[in-house]
């Protein structure tokens, strides 16, 4: 038998077959990778808009505890409301007295919380409460 013939009892794989192999594989892991960031920044979205809308419920509880006259006034367009911050979360409490198309003696509570979202873009959420006058009355 000559020496530099291949015996057919050898057995392996050829470089061929391991590249292949290999481009398989990374093709398969970036598959992977790929659901992985994708699912992950789904899920870190959904925990800022649950996290906001908490923020947002708390901001409106607290405007809608206060009597009715001393709840914050914004008379627009003269005046802006004042903007406080939660951390990267931004929060406008606004109250509209005696909105347009709504009766008399109401007042329309919104809350607004923006916060930056990724690749730039800004989100938000609004909460709006129509809250009427209470009077109470000496029987």
């Amino acid at each position: 038998m000559e020496a530099n013939k291949r015996d057919s009892r050898e057995k392996g794989f050829s470089l061929i077959e391991v590249l292949v192999a290999i481009g398989l594989f990374s093709i398969g892991s970036l598959a992977v990778v790929s659901l992985y960031y994708s699912t992950s920044a789904s899920l870190r979205s959904s925990n800022e808009m649950t996290e906001a809308q908490f923020i947002a419920q708390e901001h409106m509880n607290e405007a809608l505890s206060l009597d009715y006259d001393k709840m914050p006034k914004i008379i627009p367009p003269a005046t802006t409301p004042p903007v406080t911050t939660d951390g990267k979360y931004s929060i406008v409490v606004n109250t509209t007295y005696n909105p347009a198309n709504s009766p008399t003696d109401t007042a329309l509570v919104t809350v607004t919380v923006s916060w930056p979202g990724m690749i730039g873009s800004a989100k938000s959420v609004t909460l709006e409460y129509l809250r009427a006058e209470t009077t109470t009355s000496g029987l």
